[in-house]
């Protein structure tokens, strides 16, 4: 779970992974504009690579280098709360705490490209996000 959400209600955005299995963001103005993946069959004790792309006219999910949804950007309106991984705000009242492990979180100020989104993911080897400029 990764967000920069205020309360329940937003603004904001947060990427996170359901209880029902499925990788979901929900970009928050007037309404959550939400993209959610199929429900995925993860295993306990395995590393699993999520990128949330976010472009001007995109936003798309991926997992293990491939692109599992996507759907048009809608507004993004900022939130003064900081940026939280691993757990929800503490305005919003519902539990999104992370069971696991997050290793090498990474935030770009431009959009990765899908060559550069697979060259991180290295065919489930994994390479250090600081190999990609």
């Amino acid at each position: 779970h990764v967000e920069k959400f205020s309360g329940g209600g937003g603004p904001g955005w947060r990427f996170t992974k359901l209880k029902d299995q499925r990788v979901h963001v929900c970009i928050e103005k007037d309404g959550c504009g939400a993209l959610s993946s199929n429900a995925q069959m993860f295993q306990t004790e395995r590393w699993y690579h999520h990128v949330f792309r976010k472009s001007a006219s995109n936003y798309e999910i991926f997992l293990n280098g491939a692109k599992i949804a996507g759907a048009p950007t809608p507004p993004v309106l900022g939130s003064s709360n900081p940026l939280l991984i691993g757990r929800a705000n503490f305005e919003d009242g519902r539990v999104f705490s992370l069971n696991g492990r997050i290793d090498e979180v990474a935030i770009w100020r431009r959009v990765l490209s899908d060559q550069e989104i697979s060259f991180l993911y290295n065919d489930g080897t994994g390479r250090k996000a600081s190999g990609v400029n």
